[in-house]
């Protein structure tokens, strides 16, 4: 740990700016040719903010209480991972969102980042604004080029749109917490490029097509204006508001110009329309939260696990539900916080989830009315998690709020840290920048080994996936998608894509036995070696974890025509064309069947 009496004032406050530019930027960063793009590169500026963080005096600490509150979460996850089915994948994460213990930590550091570097309630929040209204602008030009279909970023390997986030809701959420800070800080200065950074947030939130970020958004901007407003009123009645009085007509000015461009984007914008009036999204989300209900009676002590969503959860999908979300598109997570944290940890972690929100929302307010400054910070942080209740997490947006709480719910030092925290501080961060680094360097041979298997050179593909799992030896789901990417040419007859597709899977349903895609997958090899009983008994299991997903019944009713089970074979296409009508390669081996039997 570096000694701190060697630096100056000019040098630790140099290094605080640099790591509060670092975590507001961190939502910007993506790896180039990389397969999940958006996440490690966000979590690496984080970590690498964290590392500046330990190398300065703190000017301030997160509330013992919050302190107490997560460290008990934190533990109830590691024990619902222990208890699980697959501790080692629910402690470490798993794709696409990898948010086992090591993430969610840095998640807690963001928090920690904002607290540590700034003095509670006394610092100007300039250096806070400042950078947001920079990152506003920055993924504003992005995502308005992304909407014309310039994207500076190339063609993605996921169709997935949101600019520099990878999401939609989350591009739109980043869009609106800078929107939340932006706005008093542009009605108390009135700095041009504070105003900029403001439009373009706006506009990030319209192209976004959020229904969510659009929702949030407005409601945020009006709650600023109310607080603005009514704060200008009780001025008037001191007989003190005649210098208030233009800061509050710009308020109100400010609000009425944001609804009304919302309503204009919203019309204008096609996404944007299409995605706020249609009422299939609700009752899909509906029917989603019925369904987890319904999971989580069934684990009714610590859930399933960290992570384990996705291998539980298509055993309670409908038949609606999965023509609405798309018959090959499986849900990682319940899309609510409280939902999400009842799966992963049981009602004990949804007790914790809520008293920290709550722990939060009463603290802020109390820090509101002790610094009104705060207000964005505060509004930034409420929205993000009304938000949540309709959303799920992910590091671009959940870093920046964790900061955002951070500055929020900074405490004053009661005492001079202890030199074992100023070690430790400095080693985890260390530790977290060798992993995160790690990380993107190999997700950039994934996204390789994706592009090599989609164009056939198997041994570029598996040469690529290799190299990644030793930079990510960790990664208990590097295998499934090394597999899931080479099925399509094992499917083809390709000898060496099956050889390396059952490899793959087989390592990978060692780790997660009941993950979906790597059981399609090694059917798929088994079927191509020709080992058709062996493929049927692989496939059996990936239909009783997925009954509404067409995948594994295809590959079953492949299995079973190969194993002259030609009534079985009808039985399980015929099932597959009524999951997926618009299969039309399905419905011609169905038909081709038909003709075989005659």
């Amino acid at each position: 740990m570096p000694n701190f009496r060697v630096l100056t004032t000019t040098q630790a406050a140099r290094r605080r700016t640099a790591a509060i530019w670092l975590v507001c930027f961190s939502v910007l960063g993506w790896v180039p040719d990389g397969f999940s793009r958006f996440v490690f590169a966000k979590l690496l500026l984080v970590a690498v903010a964290c590392l500046l963080a330990a190398t300065v005096p703190p000017l301030g600490r997160l509330p013992r209480t919050l302190l107490i509150l997560v460290a008990a979460g934190l533990g109830v996850l590691v024990a619902a991972a222990v208890v699980s089915d697959t501790p080692t994948a629910s402690l470490l994460g798993r794709w696409p969102r990898y948010e086992g213990l090591p993430v969610l930590c840095l998640y807690v550091a963001g928090a920690w980042l904002g607290a540590r570097l700034l003095t509670p309630r006394t610092d100007d929040l300039r250096v806070v604004v400042d950078p947001m209204a920079a990152m506003a602008l920055v993924l504003g030009l992005t995502s308005l080029l992304d909407a014309i279909g310039i994207s500076p970023l190339g063609e993605s390997l996921q169709a997935r749109d949101g600019a520099l986030l990878g999401n939609a809701t989350d591009q739109g959420l980043v869009a609106m917490m800078a929107v939340a800070v932006l706005t008093p800080a542009v009605l108390r200065h009135r700095a041009p490029y504070l105003v900029a950074g403001l439009i373009a947030a706006l506009a990030t939130v319209a192209v976004s097509g959020s229904r969510t970020a659009v929702i949030v958004t407005v409601l945020v901007v009006v709650a600023v204006v109310a607080v603005v407003v009514r704060a200008m009123v009780r001025a008037l009645a001191r007989r003190q508001g005649d210098p208030r009085l233009p800061a509050g007509m710009l308020a109100v000015s400010l609000g009425c110009a944001v609804c009304v461009v919302a309503a204009v984007a919203v019309v204008a914008v096609p996404q944007s329309r299409d995605r706020l009036f249609a009422t299939g999204p609700l009752r899909t989300r509906w029917r989603q939260w019925e369904q987890t209900l319904e999971a989580a009676r069934d684990q009714p002590l610590l859930g399933v696990g960290p992570s384990g969503y996705l291998d539980v959860f298509g055993r309670y999908e409908t038949a609606a539900f999965a023509r609405a979300t798309g018959p090959y598109d499986l849900a990682d997570s319940p899309n609510s916080w409280p939902l999400q944290a009842l799966m992963a940890g049981g009602p004990l972690l949804l007790l914790l989830a809520l008293a920290v929100a709550v722990y939060v929302l009463a603290r802020g307010r109390g820090v509101l009315r002790e610094s009104p400054d705060h207000l964005g910070v505060f509004a930034a942080v409420l929205g993000y998690g009304v938000a949540l209740l309709f959303g799920f997490t992910a590091a671009g947006p959940a870093c920046l709020a964790a900061f955002l709480t951070g500055v929020l719910l900074g405490e004053p030092l009661t005492r001079v840290p202890r030199p074992w925290q100023g070690y430790v501080g400095t080693g985890a961060s260390a530790l977290a920048c060798v992993v995160a680094l790690g990380a993107v360097a190999g997700e950039r041979d994934v996204g390789a080994g994706v592009r090599a298997a989609a164009a056939g050179d198997v041994d570029e593909a598996v040469a690529a996936f290799d190299s990644a799992r030793a930079w990510r030896p960790w990664d208990v789901d590097l295998d499934m998608i090394a597999a899931r990417a080479l099925a399509d040419e094992a499917s083809a007859g390709d000898g060496r894509a099956a050889w390396a597709t059952e490899r793959y899977a087989t390592l990978s349903l060692r780790r997660t036995p009941d993950t979906y895609q790597s059981q399609v997958a090694l059917g798929v090899a088994l079927l191509t070696q020709g080992r058709p009983g062996d493929a049927e008994t692989v496939l059996a299991g990936a239909v009783a974890d997925a009954p509404q997903r067409p995948a594994a019944f295809i590959q079953r009713g492949l299995a079973r025509f190969g194993g002259f089970d030609v009534e079985g074979a009808r039985e399980d296409l015929s099932r597959a064309v009524e999951l997926d009508p618009r299969n039309r390669s399905t419905l011609r081996i169905l038909r081709a069947i038909e003709r075989h039997v005659g």
